[in-house]
């Protein structure tokens, strides 16, 4: 049953009351005409009760733009929105066309830092987010009394002489529910075995992230992965004010064999009255680990919380430590993510394990 300012309505309520239901939630698609944007197409979605994203068709369907209820989420990185053929391959340069966003996927064969992996190349973070979409829908549909606006398509990392991988893209919302669901099937169409690295690079910003933000994870173990990150190792889950000179800090946070979910969530108590929080919830199946990017940095300043199947130092070390993975001939994997809203954030935040618990419930 949606849900517009927090009331919740009928199917025929609403519908008494609209000329068309997309005057409340709905989609919109578009292109960009200008600067280095030029030709991307995109989908705004509005669900109705304040939340609104931007889906980058061109880009992998990632997510750049996000808002609720006109407070800002993501972090855009000085580059803007980038068209895809401006990516460039070749060590750090992928940061060139990195828009930040609330999601920026790396992958698929390889993500993490550039290294040469059995005699090849790899830049950082794989090419998937540069890749456009195809066999693309949008749709508007009643399932009952719920309005669902669903976008999907898929994206293809192929070499000639080398992988085959298709991954298909779903992101689906409900009218009125402050959710967003992302359903990643990645299937491989060669007759290789070939490894499969996933990195769901979401990317929190200025005013959900400022001083005094907090981050918890439910995860059972942390590891910093460089001696900056691990001098700071006690300080990683506070968020302080943009600093001159900073250096990136990066944790790398394992869980429990017997969990199913993990569960990420960044809240600012000093938002909307009773504070405002952005939660990410992943199926461990395939997504075991989170990795926690903390760059505080003046102009960039980020906070990225990214469920991943692999760390971020790159293929040449997950094969060394014998954790690289694969994705045989003809198999599929499937990846499971929910972002949400938390509001209200102070009321519910008891303590640590209580937000946990609820929103592993729900």
């Amino acid at each position: 049953m949606p849900i517009v300012n927090n009331v919740y309505y009928s199917k025929k309520e609403l519908l008494r009351k609209c000329g068309t239901i997309n005057q409340i939630a709905g989609y919109k698609r578009y292109f960009f005409s200008e600067g280095k944007a030029r030709g991307v197409e995109a989908v705004d979605v509005n669900n109705g009760n304040g939340l609104r994203f931007t889906i980058l068709l061109d880009r992998n369907m990632d997510i750049a733009f996000a808002d609720f209820r006109g407070v800002n989420l993501a972090y855009i990185t000085k580059n803007g929105i980038v068209a895809p053929q401006f990516f460039e391959k070749d060590g750090n340069e992928w940061f060139r066309s990195f828009i930040g966003g609330l999601l920026t996927t790396c992958g698929i064969s390889y993500a993490g830092a550039p290294c040469v992996d059995l005699g090849e190349n790899l830049g950082l973070h794989g090419r998937i987010s540069n890749c456009p979409a195809d066999n693309i829908c949008c749709r508007n549909y009643w399932d009952g009394e719920d309005f669902i606006i669903e976008v999907s398509g898929q994206s293809h990392e192929t070499k000639f002489f080398g992988e085959n991988l298709t991954l298909h893209r779903t992101i689906k919302v409900k009218a009125g529910e402050n959710r967003i669901f992302l359903h990643d099937r990645i299937e491989n169409n060669g007759f290789e075995s070939t490894p499969i690295m996933m990195i769901y690079h979401c990317n929190l910003g200025f005013p959900l992230v400022d001083e005094g933000s907090e981050i918890y994870i439910n995860s059972d173990r942390s590891i910093p992965t460089s001696l900056e990150s691990e001098k700071n190792m006690k300080d990683q889950f506070k968020i302080t004010s943009p600093k001159h000179g900073t250096i990136e800090n990066v944790y790398f946070h394992e869980f429990l064999e017997n969990k199913e979910m993990g569960l990420a969530v960044l809240f600012n108590k000093k938002l909307m009255g009773n504070g405002l929080g952005l939660y990410i919830k992943f199926d461990l199946k395939e997504l075991p680990y989170l990795n926690l990017w903390k760059m505080m940095g003046e102009g960039e300043y980020v906070v990225g919380l990214e469920p991943s199947n692999c760390m971020t130092l790159g293929r040449d070390k997950e094969r060394e430590r014998g954790t690289l993975r694969y994705i045989e001939p003809g198999e599929i994997k499937d990846f499971i993510l929910e972002i949400g809203i938390i509001e209200d954030v102070s009321k519910k935040l008891g303590g640590k394990l209580n937000i946990f618990e609820e929103l592993l419930k729900g």
